[in-house]
């Protein structure tokens, strides 16, 4: 995918610098930038407003270039009684809702009446829309009415538009400011290339104990500043994602620390802590491209956990369950994929992790000693 919301610093992003002032307003404000360029690409620039229009509905709306500049988009617009949708989209037989979601939960009830709302509209093809940027765990049931779509697919379908070199140098531009300011947001991610491990390297090399991560790392966006530190920045960003889709992990916020190892060198780490430490999710500096998930706060009870899945260790006094997975090695092949398939693997690898972590009982008052796989 190009990468052009990339090559354009914050500073000369107007998105970018309008959006601390809708700082309230997050959603709306991130709705009204989408349903402008939408609009803009449908009346300028036909071949890629219709290709992204196909994106968004799933392919339930196609329509030909010539009728591109008659499709009207309008936001925020009231409906009698089943509410506000975000965007409403309509053409020549067709009309499409369309519930926007930046950081905030989906409310199912909100959709059904969107449902509703386009059951009373007397057009032949209607289509809810569900666009967020984590996956929206709707009941499966439910995913039949409506299509569901994140935002870095709709970033690729983006990127792909301008692979395709038509378009004229002001929706270049526009979809350059749009994708730079998705980035900024941290909603969407790219696809995390081989090298992880051997930028950390060199990085490491480079600036010994000027190092980054001895400082602290509180946001991946301090990463993308390092050439050397692109592939980890993506991977930090997609475990983030990765973590807010799946249903149960709440207040998710990046910390790092270090400490001396036994040979006196440092050891440092940094990863995501998920309800105020219960879990950490998380990688050693040493062997990033291993990811671990650990059942942190508390520690566990060692007798309930059956020697199947993870491993029991000391950390700080307390005996705790930990679990990883080898993103380099051939059974996950992890940088092969595509990035959907990325963002699915580590998804299932949390759910899989959570699911058995919370099989095992706090540890008791009395300290226990851990023990070893």
């Amino acid at each position: 995918m190009a990468e052009l919301g990339e090559t354009m610093s914050s500073e000369n992003n107007l998105l970018i610098q309008l959006h601390k002032w809708a700082q309230y307003q997050d959603e709306n404000f991130t709705t009204d930038a989408f349903a402008h360029l939408l609009r803009y690409l449908l009346k300028e620039d036909p071949p890629a407003g219709t290709a992204i229009l196909d994106t968004l509905t799933g392919g339930s709306v196609q329509i030909h270039e010539d009728e591109a500049s008659r499709v009207a988009i309008s936001t925020q617009e009231h409906t009698e009684d089943h509410g506000i949708p975000d965007i409403s989209i309509t053409g020549s037989g067709f009309e499409v809702l369309v519930e926007v979601k930046v950081g905030a939960a989906v409310d199912q009830e909100q959709l059904e009446d969107y449902l509703e709302e386009l059951a009373t509209r007397d057009v032949p093809t209607t289509q809810l829309v569900l666009l967020t940027a984590y996956a929206p765990g709707l009941e499966e049931d439910f995913t039949r009415d409506v299509h569901a779509i994140r935002w870095h697919e709709v970033a690729d379908a983006l990127g792909a538009a301008v692979d395709a070199r038509s378009l004229s140098e002001t929706s270049r531009f526009l979809v350059s400011q749009f994708l730079g300011f998705l980035r900024y947001q941290e909603i969407v991610v790219e696809r995390v290339q081989p090298g992880v491990a051997a930028g950390l390297e060199a990085y490491s090399d480079r600036t010994g104990e000027d190092s980054i991560f001895l400082r602290g790392v509180r946001s991946p966006g301090v990463l993308a500043e390092e050439p050397q530190l692109t592939e980890f920045h993506a991977l930090l960003v997609m475990m983030d994602l990765a973590l807010t889709s799946v249903r149960g992990f709440d207040n998710c916020r990046l910390v790092s620390g270090h400490k001396e190892d036994e040979e006196g060198r440092d050891d440092l780490w940094v990863g995501y802590s998920v309800d105020r430490m219960a879990y950490y999710f998380y990688v050693n500096i040493r062997d990033p491209e291993v990811l671990i998930f650990q059942r942190f706060k508390g520690g566990v009870d060692p007798t309930t956990w059956d020697n199947t899945t993870g491993w029991m260790s000391d950390s700080y006094g307390k005996p705790r369950w930990s679990d990883q997975i080898d993103l380099a090695s051939p059974d996950v092949g992890f940088f092969t994929h595509s990035k959907a398939k990325q963002v699915e693997i580590l998804e299932e690898f949390l759910a899989r992790s959570l699911a058995f972590a919370r099989t095992l009982d706090p540890a008791p008052s009395q300290e226990i000693q851990a023990q070893d796989p």
